[in-house]
């Protein structure tokens, strides 16, 4: 009997499973010992059996599928099918479990899971950064969404033709709200999420633009509190990331904001030293921006230096002589992370300061030295390339002096 029937039982299989990653690496419990008349519980593992079975076949059919998820989840699903067979009902642990199945689920259009799964998460509490994840799922997987869980997410009352649209634009502002908040964990996540649709639906586009700005000027204002520092930074860079994949006009538009914002540089240069002379203060409130800071000045700094964005002298100038002091005082993270990543800053500002006019160069060195000096904060490594620098600046600047001197 079919109830009777017990996953990975070798003695009553009759269907031996090959599962394949979409790298070409195999799962480590290859073959999977199964059932046929378990498996047709899934339409896909229907119809592929449907249409290679042989009655005649003595030994279990071996079979090879490919899938993009994980192994683990994979079995757990096909381990349901079990359950359901046996008139067990379909359960989940929580809700991150939940959303690990729908996408397995659907894929194997195993239609009664992806009903429990969408039951489940349509009568549990979810956190923001959850229901993120749910909408971006949903709206992937273009799958019928129960009434429940269509009202839920406040998508019912749309024309169908528009649902997809309106989940998009639903999704985007929790993303955004998640990332200005300060919860990253799935920022990359995220960020792949907007990207994608970004270039795929144009309606969308649109949209993400205004979204994208109005959130990105939000920030620039949210970064000027102390308080709020940390979180607007990490939150400035992540924007521009996204940006960068989106659109290069939207991304140039980002940067010539923060760049024009002079407030900026002063407002983190004031937490730096708020931040040092409260030590605990860095516990409390790093949750990564300080490398997301410094990522988001170094990508700032290359466009600059490297022509991705032109710009004239004086904006470079400006630019450079604000954020100096910045520069200079990006202290390592406490988990000491930060010092590779703080050198390749040094370079990508002196191959910005470079770009300019000597005497442009000599004042702004001038800056850096007066600020390091005396500076207890400074490590070797900032000063020593800062004083390489000065020194080839100087030098050039002499060479020029006496060549001009000898044709006078």
């Amino acid at each position: 009997m079919a109830d009777e029937l017990q996953f990975g039982d070798h003695s009553t299989t009759d269907v031996k499973l090959q599962l394949i990653y979409t790298d070409g690496t195999g799962y480590q419990g290859n073959p999977l010992h199964v059932h046929s008349n378990v498996l047709r519980k899934s339409e896909f593992y229907n119809t592929l059996l449907s249409e290679r079975w042989s009655l005649e076949k003595k030994e279990p059919f071996e079979i090879t599928v490919t899938s993009r998820y994980s192994g683990e989840i994979y079995i757990k699903c096909i381990q349901l099918m079990y359950s359901s067979d046996a008139g067990k009902p379909l359960s989940f642990s929580n809700v991150d479990e939940a959303l690990a199945f729908l996408p397995v689920a659907s894929e194997l259009l195993f239609h009664q899971c992806m009903d429990e799964c969408m039951k489940y998460l349509s009568a549990v509490p979810w956190s923001t950064k959850q229901e993120v994840k749910l909408r971006a799922l949903l709206l992937s997987l273009e799958i019928n969404i129960l009434g429940d869980l269509s009202d839920r997410l406040g998508i019912s009352q749309c024309k169908p033709d528009l649902r997809g649209l309106d989940m998009l634009e639903q999704t985007l502002q929790k993303m955004l709200s998640t990332i200005s908040s300060g919860l990253f964990d799935d920022g990359e996540y995220i960020e792949e999420y907007i990207i994608a649709h970004f270039k795929a639906n144009e309606s969308f586009a649109e949209t993400c633009r205004s979204a994208l700005l109005k959130e990105f000027s939000a920030n620039l204002q949210r970064a000027k509190s102390k308080f709020e520092t940390p979180k607007a930074c990490s939150a400035l860079s992540w924007i521009v990331n996204v940006t960068e994949g989106c659109d290069w006009k939207l991304f140039e538009t980002v940067l010539n904001m923060f760049c024009k914002d002079t407030e900026i540089p002063k407002a983190i240069y004031q937490y730096i030293g708020w931040e040092r002379q409260y030590s605990y203060v860095s516990h409390r409130n790093d949750s990564g921006y300080s490398k997301r800071l410094v990522g988001l000045l170094d990508r700032i700094l290359k466009a600059l230096g490297n022509g991705q964005i032109i710009t004239c002298n004086a904006f470079r100038v400006s630019f450079l002589t604000n954020w100096i002091a910045v520069f200079v005082n990006l202290k390592d993270d406490r988990f000491g992370h930060l010092g590779f990543v703080k050198n390749r800053l040094t370079g990508s500002m002196v191959v910005l300061a470079e770009t300019l006019p000597l005497v442009d160069q000599r004042s702004i060195y001038n800056i850096a030295k007066e600020t390091m000096n005396g500076n207890r904060y400074v490590d070797s490594d900032t000063e020593k390339a800062l004083e390489g620098w000065g020194g080839k600046v100087q030098n050039t600047i002499k060479r020029h002096n006496n060549f001009f001197a000898g044709r006078i």
